[in-house]
């Protein structure tokens, strides 16, 4: 956590604005590992608003494929919890935002949104609910 804090300074005192943008970067990037590293550990909430902020910063710097990896990876959270149809939904809108199908973000899309479809015919798997990820508008 206190990585991510140091950023925080940096963004409160005028940069260029080639500067901002990788702070932003950094920052995404960060809270979007940080967001993984939370579901792994089943800290559904937290990772939520991790991957709010990953989407958040990722958006202020206008990396297309930050956002496109953020919505990817923030879809596994409702694989993992029983709503493969709103992962499936978010991992779609993946390509778009990176406004390219051929990149890996978009491959890795691709896997997600497979893996929950594919879920979505399996009656014997038990659900657990989850709300969609608030970053993600599910």
């Amino acid at each position: 956590m206190a990585d991510v804090a140091e950023i925080r300074p940096l963004l409160d005192i005028p940069q260029p604005v080639v500067t901002r943008v990788r702070v932003h970067v950094t920052a995404g990037q960060m809270a979007g590992m940080i967001a993984i590293v939370l579901h792994d550990l089943d800290a559904q909430k937290q990772a939520q608003d991790w991957f709010s902020t990953a989407a958040a910063t990722a958006q202020e710097a206008g990396d297309r494929q930050l956002q496109a990896w953020v919505l990817v990876r923030a879809a596994v959270v409702p694989i993992n919890y029983g709503a493969p149809q709103t992962a499936a939904m978010i991992a779609e809108r993946a390509p778009h935002a990176a406004e390219s199908p051929s990149t890996a973000v978009a491959r890795l899309a691709a896997a997600v949104a497979a893996r929950a479809y594919s879920l979505t015919h399996s009656p014997s798997r038990p659900a657990r609910r989850a709300p969609p990820p608030r970053c993600c508008g599910g």
